[in-house]
C-alpha cells in the first residue's frame, strides 16, 4: 500500500485514534499507523504527551471510508472548548493545572505549541512531574461508582389489569356491544403480540404488553443497540399478521354469509391499515421515520408537527375527543426532545461522549451528565445538587433520564435498494387487501 496510501487523519495520541482504527478493522479496510513526536513541548516541556499518530489508508478506499456516517460524525465533531481560550487563558490553564483534568492540560499544551506560546521552565517541570505521577483531579477518586439500574420485569398481572380496564371503559363509557369489545381487544392483542414476538426474536429485554383505555395498546421492550432492519421488521410484525388474518376471515365470512366473521374481518383489516398510516406515533409513521430520516432532527420535528395537526383534526372531525390525548403526548415529546438537545449541546462543549450505552458510561461521565440534567431540567433540580455526588431517593428516575440522553444511534444497515423494497411493501399493504376482497366478490359472482 506504500505507493498508494493517503493520509486519513492526524491524532494527538493513539487513544484518540481508537474509534477510527476499530471502524477500519471492522470494515476490513487496509490501513497503517505512523507515530512521530507530536511537537507539543512548546520548546520547554518534553515527553509530556504521547506521540502524534497519523492514520494512512489506501487511495482507492478513501472516498468510500469518508462516505460513512460514523466517519463524518467523528471528523466533524466540535473542537474542544479550550480552543476558544485566549493566549492568556491558555497559559493560565497550564500554570494552574489543579483546576483542569489531565486531558485538558494536554490539550492546552498542544494549543500553546500551535500558537508558539512560552511557559516558565520551573512551571513546565512541575507540570511534567504531575502528569507522570497522575496527580490531577481526574485521577482522584472523586467520582463515586455510578448507580446500578433497577430492572423491574413487566408482569402478566399488570398486562391483564390493563386489558380489563380497556374492556370495562369501552363497555361502560362508549356502550359498545360486549361481544365486539372482546373482538376489538383480541384484534389489538394479536397486533401487539406480533410486535412482542419480533422483539423477542431480536433479544429485547423487559418485554410487556399494556392496554391504553379507549385508545389502544403498545408492546414494550429494551435493547441498547438496534438496527434499521430490526426496527422495521418489528414495526411490520404488528399490522401485517392482522391484515392477513382479516382477509382469511373475510373469505370465510363471504362464502358462508356470516355477518359476525365479516364484521370481525373488517375490524382486523381496517384497524391494522389505519395503523400503517404515515403519522406518528402509528407504526406507519415510525417506519417512515426509521427508514428515511431517523437522524435528521429538523425533518423529525416537522414530521411530529404534521402528525399533531393531522391527529387533532381527525379527533375533532370524528368527534373522538378522547384521542386528543395522542397529539398532547406528541407535544410533550417535542418539549422533551428540545431539552435533551440542549443538554447534548452542553455535553459536546465538555467533550463528553453520549453515543454509548449505560454500561459503557464511565463513573465520571455519569455524574457530569447528571449535573447537566439538574442544571437544564427544572423537575430534576430539586433532586440534584451540582458537584455533590451522592445517591438521591429519585436516582432511578435520574438514571432513566441519563439513558434518554445517551441513547446509542440505530445502526444504519439499510441500503437504498432496501429502502425502496420497504416502501414498496408498505404501499402494497394498502392495495392488496382491496384487490383480494374484490377478487373474492368476483369469484363468488361467477360461481
Amino acid at each position: 500500500m506504500e505507493n498508494n496510501k493517503v493520509e486519513l487523519k492526524i491524532f494527538p495520541d493513539i487513544n484518540s485514534a481508537k474509534k477510527i482504527i476499530s471502524f477500519l478493522e471492522e470494515n476490513k479496510f487496509e490501513y497503517s499507523i505512523e507515530e512521530r513526536n507530536s511537537g507539543y513541548n512548546v520548546g520547554i516541556i518534553t515527553d509530556v504527551l504521547d506521540n502524534q499518530v497519523t492514520i494512512w489508508v489506501n487511495k482507492l478506499d478513501y472516498d468510500k471510508i469518508m462516505s460513512y456516517d460514523i466517519i463524518k460524525e467523528l471528523f466533524n465533531a466540535p473542537e474542544h472548548y479550550l480552543y476558544t481560550f485566549s493566549d492568556k487563558d491558555i497559559i493560565d490553564a497550564i500554570t494552574n493545572p489543579n483546576e483542569y483534568t489531565t486531558e485538558e492540560i494536554k490539550i492546552a499544551i498542544k494549543i500553546a505549541s500551535d500558537r508558539g506560546l512560552k511557559i516558565p521552565i520551573k512551571q513546565a517541570d512541575l507540570i511534567k512531574e504531575s502528569i507522570e505521577n497522575n496527580e490531577f483531579e481526574d485521577n482522584k477518586a472523586e467520582y463515586p461508582t455510578k448507580p446500578i439500574e433497577e430492572i423491574k420485569n413487566n408482569s402478566i398481572k399488570r398486562s391483564a389489569i390493563s386489558l380489563i380496564i380497556f374492556i370495562g371503559l369501552f363497555y361502560f363509557i362508549l356502550k359498545w356491544d360486549f361481544t365486539y369489545i372482546l373482538v376489538l381487544a383480541g384484534v389489538v392483542l394479536i397486533h401487539e403480540i406480533g410486535h412482542f414476538l419480533a422483539m423477542k426474536i431480536f433479544k429485547y429485554n423487559d418485554l410487556g404488553i399494556f392496554f391504553i383505555p379507549l385508545i389502544g395498546a403498545y408492546a414494550t421492550g429494551k435493547k441498547d443497540i438496534i438496527s434499521q432492519k430490526q426496527n422495521v421488521i418489528i414495526l411490520f410484525s404488528g399490522p401485517l399478521p392482522g391484515i392477513i388474518i382479516g382477509l382469511i376471515l373475510y373469505y370465510f365470512g363471504l362464502i358462508n354469509n356470516n355477518e359476525f366473521l365479516l364484521r370481525t374481518s373488517n375490524i382486523f383489516i381496517l384497524l391494522n391499515l389505519f395503523n400503517l398510516i404515515p403519522v406518528m406515533p402509528l407504526d406507519g409513521g415510525k417506519i417512515i421515520k426509521s427508514v428515511f430520516f431517523e437522524s435528521n432532527e429538523m425533518i423529525n420535528k416537522v414530521f411530529l408537527f404534521l402528525s399533531i395537526i393531522i391527529l387533532t383534526i381527525y379527533s375533532l372531525f370524528a368527534q373522538s375527543y378522547f384521542l386528543l390525548i395522542i397529539p398532547f403526548l406528541l407535544i410533550s415529546q417535542l418539549t422533551k426532545q428540545s431539552k435533551i438537545k440542549k443538554i447534548r449541546e452542553e455535553l459536546k462543549k465538555k467533550t463528553i461522549d453520549f453515543n454509548k450505552t449505560y454500561e459503557e458510561l464511565t463513573d465520571k461521565e455519569y455524574w457530569l451528565i447528571r449535573d447537566e440534567i439538574g442544571a437544564q431540567i427544572k423537575y430534576f433540580n430539586q433532586f440534584i445538587t451540582q458537584k455533590k455526588y451522592t445517591i438521591s431517593d429519585k436516582e432511578q428516575n435520574i438514571i432513566k433520564q441519563v439513558k434518554a440522553i445517551i441513547q446509542k444511534k440505530p445502526i444504519k444497515d439499510l441500503t437504498i435498494f432496501g429502502k425502496i423494497i420497504i416502501t414498496f411493501i408498505w404501499l402494497l399493504t394498502f392495495i392488496i387487501p382491496f384487490v383480494v376482497i374484490a377478487f373474492y366478490h368476483i369469484r363468488l359472482g361467477f360461481e
